[in-house]
């Protein structure tokens, strides 16, 4: 089943250790970028929700994690969630996401991308890549977020036309922009997980 192969996945890759983190996807300065504070109970606010959607995603995948929703509040669930996530890391036991814990999520997150590649359990390009895709940047990341908006524009009309063009190019940049003004997003242009997250769903709605 998806948990025992999910395990046995994830041992494999997690012995890489962080020399391969780039290679997987995920540079190491991407982390900085995303994590600038620590977050514990009561915290509120985007970085929030990129945790809890990494540790959902996490949680799809191994039954030894609780499923949570993404509420944008670090709320009683949340803290069990990482809570369990420290017991079976190893980590220390406190239910607060400093550093190590956020690195040790950002790891397991980047294996379970590349243990479920060519899986047919889920439509696994709908999983955020595990890293920023920004103006003027290239390939097939780029390419599938290209294809969502399309099939997103179905749903949310406002969206502008974008070619798939392998290239985050001005019209993708505007597209992405729309989609995070109509969501509530920060309106930023870059996506990261909650815009990814946003237009694959606005995706599934506009497809027939």
């Amino acid at each position: 089943g998806k948990a025992t192969w999910y395990k046995i996945k994830s041992i494999f890759n997690a012995v890489k250790g962080l020399g391969e983190l780039e290679g997987e996807g995920l540079a190491l300065e991407e982390v900085e970028r995303l994590f600038s504070k620590v977050l514990r109970i009561g915290d509120t606010g985007e970085e929030v929700e990129v945790l809890q959607y990494y540790l959902a995603v996490i949680a799809y995948f191994n039954r030894n994690y609780p499923q949570i929703s993404i509420t944008g509040t670090f709320d009683n669930a949340t803290q069990t969630a990482v809570e369990t996530f420290q017991t079976q890391q190893g980590l220390l036991v406190d239910g607060i996401v400093g550093r190590d814990t956020w690195n040790a999520i950002t790891r397991l997150y980047n294996d379970t991308l590349a243990s479920v590649e060519g899986s047919t359990l889920i439509p696994v390009d709908e999983i955020y890549p595990g890293f920023f895709l920004t103006p003027g940047q290239s390939g097939k990341e780029v390419t599938m977020l290209q294809e969502f908006l399309i099939e997103a524009r179905l749903a949310l009309p406002s969206i502008p036309q974008v070619q798939v063009t392998g290239i985050y190019d001005d019209a993708t940049e505007a597209a992405i922009r729309i989609v995070q003004q109509e969501e509530g997003l920060p309106v930023t242009g870059t996506t990261g997980a909650l815009t990814w997250d946003a237009v694959v769903r606005l995706a599934r709605e506009g497809t027939p």
